[in-house]
């Protein structure tokens, strides 16, 4: 799932045409963590992925869950 994740959160971003820069500025995170986020490196806790989710203008669910691709 973790890797799943980062490349939801990469897609997402870029949709939005946001730098990981930007996105952490947004959040309140630093750029290398959501580097790490998207990588699979680390993963957020709920309250952060649903952070993510509000800046990014997308439901949770949609970076959450596992869909066939």
């Amino acid at each position: 799932m973790t890797k799943l994740f980062g490349d939801r959160l990469r897609y997402y971003r870029k949709k939005k045409k946001l730098s990981q820069r930007e996105l952490g500025q947004i959040i309140n995170k630093p750029q290398t963590t959501i580097s790490e986020w998207e990588r699979g490196k680390m993963v957020p806790d709920i309250n952060e992925a649903a952070r993510l989710a509000t800046a990014l203008e997308v439901k949770l669910s949609d970076l959450l869950e596992d869909q066939a691709c």
